[in-house]
C-alpha cells in the first residue's frame, strides 16, 4: 500500500485563455481579469484561432486567442471557483454587448505547474475528471524532455507549437518564483 503524501501540493501559475472576435474584447476581459486575480504576470501575444471552427457559431467568425497569467501563485484546489468565476464574467460582457453574439468572450483557466498545464472545462470527458459546480479537469499537456507534450485528448490549437513558448516562459517564471524571487 501507498503511502499518502501529506502537505499542500505547490501552487501554480494561474492563467486564463481568452478567446474574442477582437482585441477591444479580449481587453475588456484582461480588465475584469485582473481586477478580479490582480497584477499580470504576463500577457501573451494575440494569436488567430484557426485551428478550429468550433467556436463560430456562437462567437462569430475571425476569432483571436490571448493569454493573461498572474503574479500571485494559486492554490491548485481553486480551479474550480476560479472556472465558475469566468463564467460569470463572460456573462457580465454578453450581457454589455447585447444584441452582438450569444457569446463574445470565452474564458478558459488553467494551472500552469512545473510538470503540466491543467485547465478547467464545463465539458463532460472521459479523461476529465469532475471537480463539482460542474466544472472538469483536465490534464492537457506534460513537461517533458525540454518541451511540452500534448496528449491524445490535446486541443488542436494546445497540440501546435504555437503556445508553447508562451508556456515554457511562464514555467521559467514559475521556477523564479518558487525559488522567492521577486516578480
Amino acid at each position: 500500500m501507498t503511502k499518502p503524501v501529506s502537505g499542500e501540493p505547490e501552487r501554480a501559475i494561474l492563467f486564463v485563455g481568452m478567446l474574442a472576435g477582437g482585441d477591444a474584447l479580449l481587453s475588456e476581459a484582461e480588465g475584469m481579469l485582473v481586477a478580479e486575480y490582480g497584477e499580470a504576470l504576463g500577457v501573451s501575444r494575440t494569436w488567430p484561432f484557426d485551428h478550429t471552427d468550433y467556436y463560430e457559431r456562437e462567437m462569430g467568425p475571425g476569432l483571436s486567442r490571448r493569454f493573461v497569467a498572474f503574479g500571485e501563485l494559486a492554490p491548485q484546489e481553486r480551479l474550480r471557483e476560479i472556472k465558475l468565476r469566468t463564467i460569470e464574467m463572460e456573462a457580465a460582457i454578453a450581457a454589455e454587448h447585447a444584441g452582438g453574439h450569444a457569446r463574445p468572450v470565452n474564458l478558459d483557466p488553467g494551472l500552469l505547474r512545473i510538470e503540466s498545464v491543467v485547465l478547467a472545462s464545463t465539458k463532460v470527458s472521459d479523461h476529465r475528471v469532475y471537480l463539482g459546480g460542474g466544472v472538469h479537469a483536465e490534464l492537457t499537456l506534460i513537461y517533458e524532455k525540454g518541451g511540452w507534450r500534448p496528449l491524445p485528448w490535446t486541443f488542436p490549437d494546445f497540440r501546435a507549437p504555437t503556445y508553447h513558448a508562451y508556456l515554457s516562459e511562464l514555467r521559467e517564471e514559475l521556477k523564479r518564483l518558487r525559488k522567492g524571487g521577486a516578480s
